[in-house]
Order: structure tokens, then C-alpha cells, then sequence
């Protein structure tokens, strides 16, 4: 009797085990973040009308680790083929506290040839290395030009999570204002929807963001007449949506525009790494 009480206690203790280890390591899908989004603000813009290919934004406040920080940029096309989105003559974008950067989109309107249009760059960077305003972030095109100007906002988002870019378009206007663009056929979830525009122009000329959209601090070069010179201008919006339109408006003259979603999907951890940690 007392051998069979042992037997079924030693039975109960063997499926009380076997059920805590199938609930610790149980597998767990991968969850898709919304909502998660905040804009941190303006951390600077430049410009410069110095033949070179080099040019220099410096951190206004502290980027803390997790944040993520675009970069939209507008200056001379110096390569002769152009008219396709995804086009980029940035070589690399780097700073000093050994982040890294990735292209999302850009397009070149090439007019007719080098100097005579403008190009438009959208750059990111998830930093994993703290920025503070003693650091440089350096933006270094593949061949010298003359003007050039960029803008840099940050947002914040949960830490650990992957930024992708959904989706992108660019279009260019010849001596016209700058023309709409629409990203659709997204996923029904947040995006952060980005425009940079490119514009053959003074900084100053006349400008309208798409309603709903958040402006970018404005750069650009001035002096001289204005086919010499390159002003940038961007917009943002957060948004839980399939599609974004963006339509600004602005003085009419040469310009190239391109538009990006960001998505932020949650890093995968392998199934059976999770059960009580999830």
C-alpha cells in the first residue's frame, strides 16, 4: 500500500515538472509594436556653398540610446542619370560615436546635367552609442559640389526593436512647385511618414507643409542668383494608417522630392528562450 502512494506521489511530482518546464519554454509568437512612436524634436541642420564633399550637423541636445534619427538632405546633382526613385550620390553618413547609418530613399533630378537639377536623401540611424553636442555627425557625398544643406529630427521608440523602411517614392518638378506623392498598400499599423525636398532655391522661399505634417527646422544656402543655390525642406507624420499623401507647397522652381515609411517591427527571440520572460 505504502509502495503504491509512493508511486503515484512520485507520478503527480513527474507531471507538476514536466508542466512548469513546458510553460517556461513554450513558444511565443513575435508581437509587432504599434503605436510606439514619439517625436523628440529638431537636433539641427547645416549648409554650406563651399565646393566639397563634406558637410557637418552637430547634435542641439543629447540622442540617447534607442532613439532614431533622420536625416534629410538637398544639394546639387553632380551624376547625369536621375528620374528613378532610390537614387543617392551620399556615399556615407557617420559620427564620431561610431553609430550606424543606412540609406532609406532619395531622387536625383538631373535637368539638363550636372549642377542643373537637385538631389533629394532621406538617412536614419537606430543609435546604439549616445550622441551628445560635443559629437559631429558627417555627411560625405561620392564627388564634390557646391550647395548643400541638411536637417535632422529624432523620435523615440521602445528599446530592443528593429526600424525597417516600408515602403518609398520620389518624384522631380521642373521650374514647378513640388508636386504630391502618396505611399499606400501598407500594413494598418503606426508609420512614421517622411518627405525631404529638394529645392533649387534661396533658403527662405516660400513654403507650406501638407497639412498634418510636422516641418523639419528649414536650411539652405543664399547669395547669388538662385539656380545657385540648394535649400531643404522636410515633413513628418505619425500615423496608423494604410496610406500618407504629401503635397507641399512651394515656390516654383527645380525640385526632387522623395517620401519614406518607417515601420518598427519587434526583434524575433527564438521560441524557446521566452515562457516566463515574455
Amino acid at each position: 500500500m505504502c509502495a503504491a502512494i509512493k508511486i503515484v506521489y512520485m507520478k503527480t511530482i513527474l507531471v507538476l515538472l514536466f508542466s512548469v518546464f513546458a510553460f517556461c519554454f513554450k513558444p511565443v509568437s513575435e508581437k509587432r509594436f504599434v503605436n510606439a512612436f514619439t517625436s523628440g524634436g529638431s537636433i539641427g541642420s547645416a549648409n554650406n556653398k563651399t565646393s566639397g564633399t563634406t558637410l557637418t550637423i552637430t547634435p542641439t541636445t543629447t540622442i540617447k540610446t534607442g532613439a532614431l534619427i533622420i536625416i534629410c538632405t538637398a544639394s546639387d546633382n553632380t551624376i547625369v542619370f536621375g528620374g528613378s526613385d532610390g537614387s543617392s550620390e551620399i556615399v556615407s553618413i557617420r559620427d564620431d560615436a561610431n553609430n550606424v547609418w543606412q540609406f532609406a530613399d532619395g531622387f536625383v533630378n538631373i535637368q539638363t546635367g550636372a549642377g542643373a537639377g537637385a538631389t533629394a536623401e532621406i538617412w536614419y540611424c537606430y543609435i546604439t552609442s549616445q550622441l551628445t553636442t560635443s559629437n559631429t555627425i558627417t555627411i560625405t557625398w561620392i564627388t564634390s559640389r557646391t550647395a548643400k544643406a541638411a536637417t535632422a529630427w529624432y523620435f523615440t521608440k521602445p528599446h530592443g526593436n528593429t526600424i525597417t523602411v516600408a515602403s518609398h517614392a520620389g518624384l522631380e518638378n521642373d521650374n514647378a512647385d513640388a508636386g504630391s506623392i502618396t505611399l499606400g498598400s501598407l500594413s494598418n499599423i503606426e508609420h512614421i511618414f517622411v518627405r525631404c525636398t529638394a529645392h533649387e532655391g534661396v533658403n527662405g522661399d516660400s513654403y507650406t507643409g501638407t497639412t498634418n505634417y510636422t516641418q523639419f527646422s528649414a536650411d539652405g544656402t543664399t547669395g547669388g542668383g538662385a539656380a545657385t543655390n540648394m535649400s531643404v525642406r522636410a515633413e513628418f507624420r505619425i500615423l496608423t494608417a494604410t496610406s500618407s499623401s504629401t503635397d507641399p507647397t512651394y515656390t516654383t522652381t527645380d525640385h526632387a522630392s522623395c517620401m519614406a515609411s518607417f515601420d518598427e517591427v519587434a526583434q524575433t527571440i527564438p521560441a524557446n528562450a521566452k515562457g516566463l520572460f515574455k
